[in-house]
């Protein structure tokens, strides 16, 4: 029977070669939307999933702060890949945002699981922000990205090759919706790697429960990347006795800069995050905010700005 519960870490290559399978996603989706015709649509992100056999319309992300897909095998994820058990439970969030340039970006932000993404090129990452056509396979899953707001007759007949991200729009020579421009993203901090001090910090963590109370603090480098909070060996508090216990899930909160502010998200977790009795999906932290994990607040996290630090997210 399977249990949802159950974390499987595969850390041998399953799926050598599976690159391929995102030109006969990108083929497949290319005909659903001239099928369709054009859809009038807000400046965002549609994701679209292929698992070998079926192209699937997945969900539209905009522009909003905060807004954001959990891709994984569990069955609350917003995005359910639930066959292939080289996948983790809660494995991507995705979102929407601007650049340092203004374009607009899509982001697959790895949640601390080991398989990574492959590109179109067979080339591999952990995560990735990308623009026009964002192509990656994960397992047996094609991921595809697409504007919202793109003429579907002005899609390339094959899936483009990916050229660098990172050129200022004043330089394009090209249409930028019908053109991969991925760069591999640094994906959220190791919990080994937080610093211990308050020098130079953007803020601090504060980890609560029953038997254990632990303060961290985070670099403006460390919110942009992103801090997942959970009982993942690999996540903040995940070394801590304390925080074993079955409220928490593996990964269950991340937080990361957008916008120019901290955003908490909720990473699909079984007993939810909660604000002031409210169950919260994502919250912009503008000042210092608690939030428990689980409604019955066993486990308490606060986050608190720094009055010293002077950042830019």
């Amino acid at each position: 029977m399977y249990n949802p519960c159950t974390r499987i870490d595969l850390r041998i290559d399953l799926h050598t070669g599976s690159h391929h399978q995102l030109h006969a996603a990108y083929a497949g989706v290319r005909r659903f939307l001239l099928g369709r015709g054009s859809v009038p649509a807000a400046p965002g992100y549609t994701v679209f999933t292929y698992d070998g056999t079926h192209v699937q319309q997945a969900a539209a992300l905009g522009e909003t702060p905060g807004d954001a897909l959990v891709a994984g095998r569990h069955d609350r994820c917003d995005l359910v890949l639930p066959d292939d058990p080289s996948v983790s439970l809660r494995h991507l969030l995705l979102r929407v945002h601007r650049d340092d340039y203004g374009t607009l970006t899509l982001d697959m932000l790895n949640l601390r699981a080991p398989l990574e993404l492959t590109l179109c090129d067979g080339s591999a990452t952990h995560s990735l922000q990308g623009s026009g056509i964002v192509a990656a396979q994960l397992g047996q899953y094609s991921i595809i990205g697409l504007p919202s707001d793109l003429d579907p007759s002005s899609l390339p007949n094959s899936l483009p090759t990916n050229t660098p991200l990172g050129i200022p729009a004043s330089q394009w020579e090209y249409d930028a919706s019908s053109i991969s421009r991925i760069g591999p993203r640094r994906s959220p901090s190791h919990a080994s790697e937080l610093p211990l001090s308050a020098k130079n910090a953007a803020g601090r963590l504060l980890l609560e429960t029953q038997a254990t109370e632990t303060g961290l603090w985070l670099s403006a480098d460390q919110l942009r990347r992103g801090v997942v909070v959970g009982r993942y060996t690999r996540c903040v508090g995940g070394t801590i006795r304390g925080l074993f216990d079955d409220v928490v899930s593996r990964t269950h909160l991340l937080f990361c800069g957008e916008a120019g502010k901290p955003i908490a998200y909720d990473l699909a977790s079984r007993n939810g995050v909660w604000q002031d009795g409210q169950r919260v999906r994502r919250i912009q932290l503008d000042t210092k905010t608690t939030l428990s994990l689980g409604r019955k607040k066993r486990v308490l996290v606060t986050w608190e700005p720094s009055a010293l630090a002077d950042f830019t997210l």
